[in-house]
């Protein structure tokens, strides 16, 4: 549509064209759903960061971990994703990935 209005004399590359479009508001912006997987609203325990300040200086001195919510599929039934967990421990030096575990929920023998 731009060539056919505007010919190649005023032809543009498509970071440029990409920054017209959007200069103008006529990008369609496609919504993405994401599921709410974390609630911080709680009266639950909070911990402090003991290790906030380390930096390790050899392999296995520091071990991190975290849980990441793997989508399968949506519920047509109500709306909402269906997903396993992703259990992961990392040396913190070395970056490694030296464990983990896919669980169907949080419960703590998967991390375990």
């Amino acid at each position: 549509m731009y060539r056919s209005r505007f010919s190649e004399k005023y032809s543009v590359g498509y970071n440029r064209f990409y920054d017209i479009i959007e200069r103008y508001g006529l990008k369609v912006r496609k919504r993405k759903r994401r599921a709410t997987t974390t609630d911080s609203r709680h009266d639950l325990p909070l911990y402090s960061n003991l290790v906030k300040e380390l930096i390790p200086i050899r392999p296995c001195e520091l071990m991190v971990s975290d849980i990441t919510y793997i989508p399968l599929c949506l519920d047509p039934q109500n709306d909402e994703n269906t997903f396993c967990y992703l259990s992961l421990v990392a040396d913190s030096y070395t970056k490694e990935i030296i464990g983990y575990s896919v669980g169907e929920s949080l419960d703590t023998r998967y991390p375990l």
